[in-house]
């Protein structure tokens, strides 16, 4: 994966995080190498 690609995947989780005020184990562990 490149790492434009990676770097947008892990700035939407971020926001995801945000919107959510929480994230799962999974998903953190689904978007980190």
């Amino acid at each position: 994966m490149t790492d434009v690609k990676q770097q947008s995947r892990l700035k939407d989780l971020i926001a995801r995080g945000k919107d959510q005020g929480y994230l799962t184990y999974a998903e953190v562990n689904d978007h980190l190498p």
